[in-house]
């Protein structure tokens, strides 16, 4: 979705195009922005969005393709239907996610997730490339293209064009699109840089590699939250095998396990450690310790809490533009210590937010909004941070209020907007 501000900037935060221009170029910028924004093109196809699941004690953060709002849905009357089951056991695999995309130049994406009995359907005509994912349902399925094709990374390394297409005309409901998917196992771990040991924010690219070096894809993680616990990153499934496994994110050095450094992954990968995967079980303690790549600019680290000590707190920490307030990378969903990389020279202003929370700016200067979101924190007179190059400035810190419940001084005490009545 692209959004277009009055305050001298515009930008698409799903595809994260961003357009940095100076007052002459800024009405040309942002009119390119919305030709590619009513144009359906790749770019806007390829938007994600955040799914939180609540887990025993924690969040479970994933990112997913971003659901078309211009499907033609015919509801009953046209679409395809099937079932995901398991190979060998046959049993349905429940709440995995399946993704459609429309065929041609121009695509756009729908998800659904499988019920109890491992069927799902959608209600669209015309032309699709179709696979299923795990996406967090812990079912340990190996991602595969319709059809059965196996794919580790769907949209990423794997081509998604080399499935079969599901073609569905007017009025009709086509029946039997079904997955036979493979039991996979699950690798899971931090990554945290090296110098603090905080979680670095963001999403990782994880890249799984055979045991001769082969590049094989790139599993989607989902950020892991327990009470109590460092965040974890938890990949989706892969076939039983042998691996090594590297990790790479903007603002840091690209690594293979346990800590091999290869810039753009150009070395000999196999000078990692070879990693065994078996069905339907998680290898744990593939952890990454990180440092910031001085050529992606500096860094910012801090700590995020509640005031209310809540153990459902799910923060996220912006780091944003000075000038034009465009967000340039945030960290997701997990209290306590932070690093957001990958900034480039200069000042930088950052906040923090959370669910049921007061948006705060650095140095303890909260948004104006209230809980039904009235009000404006858009371009707020807020401190902002220096940032220098392969350095970390620490101290970023905040503790988020939750939104009052009254508006006259209560909460603080004050009785000045008190007043008496009589019946």
């Amino acid at each position: 979705m692209l959004n277009l501000h009055s305050k001298g900037f515009c930008r698409s935060d799903g595809s994260k195009l961003r357009f940095h221009a100076g007052a002459g170029m800024l009405l040309v910028a942002c009119l390119a922005a919305m030709i590619l924004f009513l144009l359906p093109s790749a770019a806007e196809a390829q938007e994600t969005e955040l799914e939180v699941h609540r887990e025993a004690n924690g969040w479970r953060i994933l990112e997913v393709p971003k659901t078309a709002t211009n499907q033609s849905s015919e509801g009953a009357t046209s679409g395809f239907r099937g079932t995901v089951t398991f190979a060998g056991s046959g049993l349905p695999v429940a709440n995995v996610l399946v993704v459609a995309r429309t065929t041609g130049v121009f695509y756009s994406y729908s998800s659904t997730r499988t019920d109890s009995n491992g069927a799902y359907e959608f209600p669209f005509r015309g032309s699709f490339y179709v696979w299923v994912r795990d996406a967090g349902s812990g079912s340990y399925a190996v991602a595969q293209l319709y059809s059965m094709i196996p794919c580790i990374d769907p949209d990423l390394s794997c081509d998604v064009t080399t499935g079969n297409v599901v073609s569905v005309p007017s009025g009709t409901i086509l029946e039997g699109i079904d997955f036979v998917v493979q039991v996979g196992g699950i690798l899971s771990g931090r990554y945290d840089e090296v110098t603090t040991g905080f979680p670095a924010g963001g999403f990782p690219d994880f890249r799984v590699f055979d045991d001769a070096g082969n590049y094989l894809g790139s599993p989607r993680p989902s950020l892991v939250t327990v009470q109590g616990q460092p965040r974890r990153v938890e990949l989706e499934p892969v076939p039983p095998g042998t691996y090594y496994v590297g990790a790479a994110m903007r603002g840091f050095k690209d690594v293979v396990y346990p800590a091999v450094e290869c810039p753009n992954f150009g070395c000999d990968v196999t000078s990692g450690a070879l990693l065994v995967v078996q069905a339907q079980s998680e290898l744990t303690g593939l952890d990454f310790l990180v440092s910031i790549n001085p050529a992606d600019g500096g860094a910012i680290s801090g700590t995020v809490t509640s005031e209310a000590k809540d153990p459902d707190f799910r923060p996220r920490i912006n780091a944003i533009e000075p000038v034009f307030p465009a967000i340039l990378a945030s960290s997701f969903g997990s209290p306590g210590p932070y690093v957001i990389a990958g900034q480039i020279p200069g000042r930088i202003r950052v906040s923090a937010e959370a669910p049921g929370y007061v948006t705060e700016y650095y140095n303890n200067h909260p948004c104006h909004t209230d809980l039904a979101g009235n009000g404006s924190c858009e371009f707020p007179p807020v401190d902002s941070v220096e940032i220098r190059s392969g350095v970390i400035t620490g101290g970023v810190d905040f503790v988020l209020r939750t939104f009052p419940i009254f508006s006259d001084g209560f909460e603080a005490g004050g009785t000045g907007a008190w007043s008496v009545t009589s019946p």
